[in-house]
């Protein structure tokens, strides 16, 4: 549910323009960590991105998302200690790995380079 609210915001400001969406609360925040990780939630899905296929941990509830400019967004909820998470994502014929530190009980939004 929380991807298709930030979907639709992000279309609505590309059908109509930045400005459309206005303001919106993020409830449930604890600190400025929790609200910049959600800036950053917002500006890593993108209209048009699609899920790719990943596979669950126990602690770690992750979406990797394909964005239309190609790149690739991590968002990972982390409900245990500090942990390491391995992302594949494939490309052509072969996979790239990227690993990132997740902190521990926190939701981490990460736009992978290339």
């Amino acid at each position: 549910r929380t991807l298709a609210v930030f979907r639709v915001l992000a279309e609505a400001q590309q059908r109509y323009c930045e400005a459309s969406t206005g303001l919106f609360i993020i409830s449930m925040t604890q600190g400025a960590d929790d609200v910049l990780t959600t800036l950053a939630f917002a500006r890593a899905v993108q209209p048009g991105s699609r899920l790719l296929p990943t596979r669950g941990g126990e602690v770690v509830d992750a979406r990797v998302l394909q964005r239309p400019d190609g790149r690739v967004a991590v968002l990972a909820w982390n409900d245990g200690p500090a942990t390491t998470l391995t992302v594949q994502v494939p490309e052509g014929d072969r996979v790239l790995r990227y690993r990132l530190r997740l902190p521990g009980h926190a939701l981490t939004a990460s736009v992978l380079r290339r």
